[in-house]
């Protein structure tokens, strides 16, 4: 019964309900390189025009495309909505600039961008998700590294009319791989209606660390507080400091296993409830048409870095997903990543160490 949801632009129609979606769009990329204070820097400026015809997005009912908000990771999206049950159907532009800065132990790169609807068609995006009006609000990423041991992220939203924080975000960890602290904090000023639960403002806090306590065994934790109150959702029944959820475990990790347990609590009006997870997984296995290398590298061991080996390529795998086909070369063999995985990760590494295939076996 479409009428038991309570906001009449989820429903939908009653019964089967279809339809085409599509699409053109042109994405210009222009990158500047050049010396930079005994490093180098890039200035990437971008520009994108997207197409799309109108589309019946209402006979739909919206189940997986509500908390629909601008931010800096969907800005060129060719559909901000964050499901497939609403499409985006509107002719815009959107230009933005990146900038990035890699010094001795040091790095910083930033971007910043908006966008233009270019037709005055009636838009689905609620008002207060700075993309409502012809011209969105202004999105934007900062982040500062130093060596592989300090990481700092700040996410914002400006205001389109008066440039009023809309989103602020930041997220800061300390540490190495195997034994770090996380601290994050967000807060969302969008004054949107507060009937739309999945959009409503909010304000939390996040910490996490991870400890290695042997050369095998870790212990990890993490807690998300919520620190909202009236006036920033009117229907918000939290007291401005509400631990909600927790996470506790450990995990035994060597060169072909590794094992975990973890408990998770949940609090407050939205969940309550207690988790337990165990986990089991085999350390990714990796092969060439070469032969094959197997086994993760030490502990101590650093990505390597080369004209066609991204700095941030660590060695489990954690790769920026905007990276395509990073390349390695290993005894001579020039090896191409199709995906975004442990295989690349580990050939980068085991290029660096100079590692035979017998080694690394």
């Amino acid at each position: 019964d479409t009428l038991a949801t309570t906001v009449a632009s989820y429903r939908g129609n009653e019964g089967i309900s279809a339809r085409a979606i599509g699409a053109f769009a042109i994405d210009v990329k222009w990158p500047f390189i050049g010396t930079f204070l005994g490093g180098t820097q890039r200035l990437t400026p971008r520009f994108q025009v997207v197409a799309s015809p109108q589309t019946t997005n209402l006979a739909v009912p919206n189940e997986d495309a509500r908390a629909v908000d601008l931010e800096d990771s969907n800005l060129f999206a060719l559909n901000r909505f964050p499901g497939y049950d609403r499409f985006e159907d509107s002719t815009r532009f959107t230009y933005g600039v990146d900038w990035a800065a890699d010094l001795p132990g040091f790095s910083i790169s930033t971007n910043v961008g908006q966008s233009y609807r270019l037709n005055n068609r009636e838009t689905l995006f609620p008002d207060g998700t700075g993309l409502s009006g012809r011209v969105s609000d202004i999105v934007g990423r900062t982040e500062i590294r130093y060596h592989d041991f300090v990481s700092i992220t700040h996410r914002y939203r400006l205001d389109k009319s008066n440039l009023a924080i809309r989103r602020n975000e930041v997220d800061a960890s300390v540490g190495s791989r195997s034994t770090y602290v996380l601290v994050g904090y967000l807060r969302l000023n969008r004054n949107i209606d507060p009937t739309l639960e999945d959009l409503r403002d909010r304000e939390e806090v996040r910490l996490g660390a991870r400890v290695q306590v042997t050369k095998f065994w870790s212990v990890f934790g993490s807690t998300v507080i919520d620190l909202t109150d009236r006036n920033e959702d009117p229907l918000s029944l939290a007291n401005g400091f509400d631990p909600v959820r927790h996470r506790l475990g450990y995990q035994y990790e060597d060169d072909c296993l590794r094992l975990g347990k973890t408990g998770a609590t949940t609090t407050g009006l939205a969940s309550l409830g207690r988790r337990l997870a165990l986990g089991a997984a085999l350390v990714a296995l990796v092969s060439t048409s070469g032969g094959s290398i197997a086994q993760t590298v030490p502990d101590d061991a650093t990505p390597a870095v080369g004209p066609d080996i991204p700095k941030n390529l660590q060695i489990f795998g954690k790769v920026d997903p905007n990276i395509r086909k990073p390349t390695a070369i290993v005894n001579g063999a020039v090896i191409t990543g199709t995906d975004i995985d442990q295989r690349v990760a580990l050939l980068v590494a085991a290029r660096d160490l100079k590692l035979s295939p017998e080694e690394m076996a």
